[in-house]
């Protein structure tokens, strides 16, 4: 509460439309725009790994934060890399993917280049010329998140709802076979 120069008490309410911070608003548009983006290197070669993954890991923050993309979540394997990618409504994810994918290239080029020429000898490459890219739902922004974040290691996924006795069933996932358990 406030008062007035004239002594009056002013009482200022805030008005909450029913609108919560999981969308994006600019002009007219409101919106949740997000994709989980995979981009492997070229022959699958596991290079993705030490100061290389951290380097790329950076070169992508570096772009997401000049061209107003919200990265949410990355984590890179020994041959590939998962992001989870927060866009505007005048982005296309082809757009996005080919600029990460030129702009990461460039850069490990003048920074590893030795490394680089003995392992690509043919051309300045170093991601396979293909993409995968999912739109998501808010509901499994978590879970993605949390598969992302999980790269290089054991995954544990939670599958919902739990058991009428409230326990979550889950699944270990080391990459060879899966083990259940209640």
């Amino acid at each position: 509460m406030e008062q007035s120069h004239t002594g009056c008490r002013i009482l200022r309410l805030q008005r909450n439309n029913g609108m919560d911070n999981r969308y994006n608003r600019q002009n007219r548009r409101k919106y949740s725009l997000k994709v989980h983006i995979v981009l492997v290197t070229k022959y699958r070669k596991q290079l993705l790994r030490g100061t290389i993954a951290d380097d790329v890991k950076q070169k992508i923050y570096d772009i997401s934060n000049s061209k107003r993309y919200s990265i949410i979540a990355m984590e890179t394997d020994k041959d590939h890399i998962h992001f989870l990618i927060s866009y505007d409504t005048t982005d296309r994810v082809c757009d996005i993917v080919k600029l990460i994918k030129q702009q990461t290239t460039y850069y490990l080029w003048q920074k590893y280049p030795n490394f680089l020429s003995k392992q690509y000898w043919k051309k300045r490459i170093f991601w396979s010329d293909g993409y995968f890219a999912c739109s998501i739902g808010e509901v499994s922004s978590a879970t993605i998140q949390k598969y992302i974040e999980s790269q290089g290691q054991w995954l544990r996924i939670y599958t919902a709802p739990p058991t009428a006795q409230g326990q979550w069933v889950s699944a270990y996932d080391n990459r060879k076979d899966y083990i259940y358990e209640k």
